[in-house]
């Protein structure tokens, strides 16, 4: 419970800390990218079927076309020292209506075309980067922050109720030999159960529940 007193106009903020940040890095990850394929570079080119790309050769000629089809197809053997094996083939629709084919050991580099494809890649791979970086972590705590209108100086007084553990009482009782009267001393047993250290605090012990008085009434009442 927040108190605050002053004698002009006040305004008080409370800060999100944490929870925006939080919030804005789960946004930054859900921004959505075209879903190109991330587990190999094969996978990666099927998420690509249908852009314009240009092919460089391991000779430097080139091939345009459009992505057809990646596959993988057996290549047999041609000598006793090399056994038949599968090999990476993209197929491309190129002009005037010809397809061609091109192993992935063929090729130099491959350049996509696409303009909007592009901008994607760029985007996605920023948002993986981002995906990997670690989300700081709520602290719990929470800044106030006060604003006031007043053109004059002023004093603020602010207090605040915070939770605590029930404080409870300890009794001692003085019975003498002399005397009909016996002095009853009440003390306050008071635990810090925060990480705050209290120095030079002014204390004020408060009876929430009165057990011993209930109990009392229930019996005149019954």
């Amino acid at each position: 419970t927040l108190s605050v007193q002053s004698p002009e106009a006040i305004t008080i903020n409370y800060d999100a800390e944490l929870k925006e940040v939080v919030e804005n890095s789960r946004l930054e990850k859900a921004k959505e990218t075209y879903k190109f394929g991330g587990a190999n570079f094969k996978e990666f080119l099927k998420s690509c079927l249908g852009a314009p790309v240009s092919v460089e050769l391991n000779d430097k000629s080139k091939i345009q076309g459009e992505l057809l089809l990646v596959e993988d197809v057996m290549v047999p053997s041609n000598t006793k020292d090399i056994p038949p094996h599968n090999e990476t083939v993209i197929h491309l629709f190129c002009k005037p209506n010809k397809i061609q084919h091109v192993s992935l050991a063929q090729m130099d580099n491959i350049e996509i075309l696409d303009l909007y494809l592009q901008d994607q890649l760029s985007k996605f791979l920023h948002s993986t980067m981002i995906q990997r970086k670690p989300v700081r972590k709520a602290t719990g705590k929470t800044d106030i922050i006060f604003g006031t209108e007043g053109s004059q100086p002023g004093q603020l007084k602010v207090s605040y109720v915070d939770r605590v553990e029930e404080w409870k009482c300890s009794y001692r009782l003085e019975v003498s030999k002399e005397g009909e009267k016996v002095p009853v001393h009440v003390f306050g047993r008071v635990r810090n159960p925060t990480s705050d250290n209290w120095e030079s605090v002014a204390l004020k012990l408060v009876a929430n529940e009165l057990e011993l008085l209930r109990k009392t009434q229930n019996k005149k009442g019954g």
